[in-house]
C-alpha cells in the first residue's frame, strides 16, 4: 500500500474495494493515536486516496448549493422574497440561488436556521480547499524542522 522514499509517505491510489476496506482501516487505526509528522502526512494521504475513489466508484460528489436551497426552500415553503427579508439582501439573494455568490457567516446561519442546511454543505468548497493545504502543509514539513534547515542529526559524544 506505501512506499517510503526521502521521509516522504507515498500512498497508492484506491482501485479495488479490498484497497478501499484495508485504507479505511488503517484510517481508523490512525485517528485513534497519537501521530507522528510521517504518520499525519499518511493519514492526510490516506484520506484523500479514500476520497478519490468514494467519488470515482461511489458518486459522491459535491452538492449543487443552488439547488440545494431551491429544494429546501419548496419544503419549507419559503418564497425568493421572504429569504430576502431573512438575508436582508434582494440582489445578495438572487446571486445567491444563482450560484454566484459566495456563503458568508451570516448568510449561512440564516440558511441552516430556516432551511436546515448543515454548516459542512456550506462550506464544502472552503473546507475542501483547507484540507488539501493542509496536506500540502504536512508533505512539505516532513523534510524540515525549521526555515529550510535539514533535519538536525543528533550527535554524540
Amino acid at each position: 500500500m506505501r512506499t517510503k522514499l526521502n521521509n516522504v509517505v507515498k500512498v497508492r491510489k484506491v482501485n479495488t474495494e479490498e484497497e478501499f476496506e484495508t485504507a479505511l482501516k488503517e484510517i481508523l487505526i490512525l485517528m485513534t493515536k497519537k501521530k507522528s509528522i510521517e504518520e499525519k502526512t499518511r493519514y492526510g494521504a490516506l484520506l484523500e486516496a479514500v476520497k478519490e475513489y468514494e467519488n470515482g466508484k461511489l458518486g459522491i460528489d459535491k452538492v449543487n448549493l443552488p439547488a440545494l436551497i431551491h429544494f429546501q426552500m419548496n419544503q419549507k415553503g419559503i418564497t425568493q422574497n421572504h429569504l430576502s427579508i431573512l438575508l436582508g439582501d434582494a440582489p445578495l439573494t438572487s446571486k445567491l440561488l444563482s450560484g454566484k455568490a459566495e456563503i458568508s457567516k451570516k448568510v449561512a446561519i440564516v440558511l441552516n436556521k430556516y432551511l436546515e442546511i448543515d454548516f459542512k454543505i456550506l462550506f464544502q468548497d472552503e473546507i475542501e480547499k483547507e484540507s488539501k493545504q493542509e496536506v500540502l502543509r504536512l508533505k512539505n514539513s516532513v523534510n524540515f524542522s525549521g526555515r529550510g534547515r535539514k533535519k538536525r542529526e543528533l550527535v554524540k559524544h
